[in-house]
């Protein structure tokens, strides 16, 4: 008896609009891509951001920033890292200067590092940033830099935000159709550049996970927890109805 297997992919649907299939198709890449677009049953592995390309997506210059943003990531066993993030008027995404230590609290020292770094006087209004992005698991080290001036707001977080995020941040590092990416790095900020580099999917028992390795992420955090928040108004589920 001949068996006949039969497949019917993302852009089969007669319902659904040309331009509705490729605005869905930029949402995704790498193994979300070949799951939400492919239809393929794929498992995740090696790296996450295997889009991000060091020889683009690593620059020397920017552009004008029209407004600057910081994220924060706590530590203190575990390094401490914030992100100095620019805004340009494309709204494209610079990650400006990092802050990554280990054994720093946060007080009066590390709000004067700030300071000498120049994070309280931003561009032409020589303002502190718009908004400071937090883990709101720590809401105790956000209140402490809000108590000393900064405008903190807690990131985006929920049950699912950390594939969201990934999610979130792939998508960033794709060019568009003007050729430019929404997402770069300043070449001095060398160790949030390894951890992007680096980071990688969870292996257990050789199976593959939909969870990233939780190590050496502190920047990838920040990152990710930025343009997570910032992107949730940005990214909309359905632009028209497509069965109109």
């Amino acid at each position: 008896m001949q068996v006949n297997n039969w497949f019917f992919g993302f852009g089969d649907n007669p319902a659904i609009t040309d331009e509705y299939v490729q605005d869905v198709k930029r949402r995704y890449t790498g193994v979300f891509y070949q799951r939400m677009i492919e239809g393929k049953w794929v498992a995740a592995e090696g790296g996450v951001f295997t889009n991000f390309d060091p020889s683009f997506h690593v620059v020397d210059e920017h552009p004008e920033i029209k407004e600057y943003y910081l994220s924060c990531d706590w530590g203190f066993n575990n390094p401490m890292c914030l992100l100095l993030v620019g805004e340009d008027a494309d709204g494209c995404y610079y990650i400006l200067d990092e802050f990554y230590q280990s054994g720093r609290l946060v007080d009066d020292h590390l709000n004067r590092e700030l300071k000498e770094r120049g994070w309280d006087k931003l561009g032409p209004r020589k303002e502190r940033p718009y908004q400071c992005l937090y883990d709101v698991e720590s809401p105790s080290d956000g209140q402490r830099m809000r108590d000393m001036g900064w405008n903190m707001v807690p990131a985006l977080k929920h049950p699912g935000s950390v594939v969201e995020s990934i999610k979130a941040t792939q998508q960033a590092f794709q060019k568009q159709e003007n050729g430019r990416a929404r997402l770069y790095f300043m070449r001095h900020c060398s160790k949030t550049i390894a951890e992007m580099s680096g980071y990688r999917w969870k292996t257990v028992r050789g199976v593959n996970k939909d969870e990233p390795v939780k190590e050496n992420d502190h920047a990838v955090d920040a990152v990710k927890q930025f343009v997570y928040t910032k992107d949730a108004g940005r990214v909309k589920v359905l632009k028209s109805n497509p069965f109109r």
